[in-house]
This record gives structure tokens, C-alpha cells and sequence, in this order.
């Protein structure tokens, strides 16, 4: 595509490496071919660039295209489009670049220097994934719905664990509701206690056990309390896919952005950084997953945050403080 050659003539966009460079031209093809077909900007550098380079539409493209390809290739998506964005910022020499139209499907411009999927949810977004939640159709959608935002916004519990989280799998203790998750790609297995109020609407979801599911069953699983052949985190994201035009109402929920929710939200109210760290179970660290989130979104300062990293304070776990 000539407008790829024209933007790595001006702004150095693509890899020096063969392959990395063949693979960044196949993702900025398909986003930008995306672009002109929902925007129907001309394709020239100067009309397109303020829609290629807005992180708002990285965030559209993603979202359009989650349910319809593997999550792996939308994170490798995400990170390359990323990277191209954040480039041309850099390049911009403090120039504006974004385009006000792209920006009509997110509810804030975050201007963080981060696409919003990795940013945790406003409490105005958090309102409309609780009508996404109740609007469901039945009674058993609406407590599966329940038990997939809870489970994320409640306990961090990330998709691709979600699946494997039985009924046998939470537990009511003196002080809190834990859920326990084997891990999967990318966290450790570990025991985490359910923040207030989603502690007591997975514990109505447990209660209300839909005929067909025992102990045994998946929380998240369909109706009949069985697995199918689709792939783990796909029996979530089909399900949360397929609710937003069922729906209608509301905000369908991005698990992930429910996770991220999650841990900035005891990042704010300073539970110990080891503690969180255990409960959060990411295996690269939660320093090198959330640091740089943390202080960008004004959480922490820098200063704040090292000392809160390093705070030799010893306390037991569980329960983690609960909000």
C-alpha cells in the first residue's frame, strides 16, 4: 500500500528486520483498509493520519474484531498497532493528530499515551456493564453474566482462567468469599477473596445453581454445565459476544479491562504490593505488567509508587483488604 511507504518515508515506521517488517506491513494494511472502509476518509497522508493515528481507533478495531479471531493474534494486533501509534506521537513534535470523529465510540479521551483497552473502567463505564448485566433476557444469562463480571472485577480472575473456576472452586470463609484458580497462560495459580459488593453476587450465583451444573461444573459454563470443543476463553468471549445484540442495553464487559479494574483499584486503596502481587498471580510480575499503568493514570507517583513497591510492612494473606 502506497500510504505505508508514504508514513515509513516521514516517520520511520516499519522494522529493519525481514520478518518483522513483513508482519508489521500485514497488521497495518488490514487496520488501515479498516479504517477507510468505516470512515471513508481519501486515502492521502495528510486525511488518513489523523485516523491512523488515534489510539481511540486502535480501540475501535480491536473491539470490532474480538469473537472473530484468536485473542493471541488481537493482542500481537494491539501491541504492533500500539507501537505504530505511539510513533507517530513521538514524531508529531507535540502536534495534535487525533481525528474528534474517530473518538465517538469511547466515552472519555484518555490521552494517556495508552489505547483505553488497557486503561480500567470509568465508574460511568462500570454503571453500563451492571445494565449489560441485567439486561440479559433470562434468568440464567443474566447470573452468568453476573458470574463473569464478578469473578473479573471481583476477584482479577483474567478469561482464560474463568473457564476452569468451578462451584467447588469458591468458598465461604468468616471473613470473605475466596474463589481458587489453577492459573492459566500467563498467572500462577493461587487463592483470591472476592472484593464487596461482587462477593455477594457470586455467592447468589452459586446459590441459584442453574439445573444440570454440580460441583464440578465451570461457573461460566453453558446451561447444561458442560464444556464444548471451542477453546477455553472462547465459551466466555462467544457468550459476551453474541449478549451485545441480544441485549441491546449496556455496556458488554472486556474481561480484561475488568482485571485491570480490579488491580488499580487496591493499587489506590494501597494494599501491600506483595499482596496484590500474589492475587493478581501474573508470572512476568506485577511490577512489570502495572507499573507504568499505575503512574501514567495517576494512581501513584513515581515516588509514591516505589515506596509503595518497597514497603518491607509484612502482612498475612488471605484476606486481601476488601473496598
Amino acid at each position: 500500500m502506497v500510504l505505508i511507504d508514504m508514513l515509513h518515508k516521514k516517520y520511520d515506521i516499519l522494522s529493519s528486520n525481514k520478518n518483522t517488517r513483513k508482519s508489521q506491513y500485514s497488521h497495518f494494511i488490514k487496520y488501515i483498509t479498516w479504517l477507510h472502509e468505516y470512515y471513508g476518509f481519501d486515502i492521502e497522508l495528510s486525511t488518513a493520519l489523523p485516523y491512523i493515528a488515534d489510539h481511540a481507533a486502535v480501540q475501535n478495531y480491536i473491539d470490532i474484531h474480538e469473537g472473530q479471531k484468536k485473542s493471541s493474534s488481537l493482542q500481537q494486533e494491539l501491541r504492533v498497532l500500539t507501537r505504530l501509534v505511539r510513533r507517530l506521537d513521538k514524531c508529531s513534535d507535540g502536534v495534535p493528530l487525533s481525528h474528534e470523529s474517530v473518538k465517538r465510540w469511547t466515552p472519555e479521551p484518555y490521552g494517556l499515551g495508552q489505547p483505553p483497552q488497557s486503561l480500567p473502567y470509568t465508574t460511568r463505564e462500570l454503571l453500563d456493564v451492571v445494565d449489560w448485566v441485567n439486561a440479559q433476557p433470562t434468568p440464567y444469562s443474566q447470573r452468568r453474566a453476573a458470574a463473569i463480571v464478578a469473578l473479573a472485577l471481583g476477584a482479577g480472575v483474567t478469561t482464560g482462567e474463568m473457564i476452569g473456576i468451578t462451584y467447588d472452586d469458591v468458598m465461604a470463609h468468616e471473613h470473605a468469599i475466596i474463589v481458587f484458580t489453577g492459573g492459566a497462560r500467563g498467572t500462577w495459580s493461587r487463592h483470591v477473596p472476592v472484593t464487596a459488593p461482587w462477593d455477594t453476587v457470586l455467592s447468589d450465583v452459586i446459590h441459584y445453581r442453574p439445573s444440570g451444573h454440580t460441583d464440578s461444573s465451570p461457573i461460566v459454563a453453558p446451561q447444561s454445565g458442560t464444556i464444548t470443543r471451542q477453546r477455553p476463553a472462547m465459551v466466555v468471549t462467544n457468550f459476551i459476544d453474541a449478549s451485545r445484540t441480544v441485549s441491546g442495553h449496556g455496556r458488554a464487559p472486556v474481561v480484561r479491562r475488568l482485571r485491570h479494574t480490579w488491580v488499580m483499584g487496591h493499587a489506590r486503596h494501597r494494599v501491600p504490593f506483595e499482596l496484590l502481587e500474589h492475587a493478581a498471580g501474573i508470572t512476568r510480575g506485577l511490577d512489570r505488567a502495572y507499573r507504568h499503568t499505575i503512574i501514567s493514570t495517576g494512581v501513584m507517583s513515581e515516588d509514591e509508587y516505589d515506596a509503595w513497591r518497597h514497603d518491607p510492612e509484612p502482612a498475612a494473606y488471605p484476606p486481601l483488604i476488601a473496598l
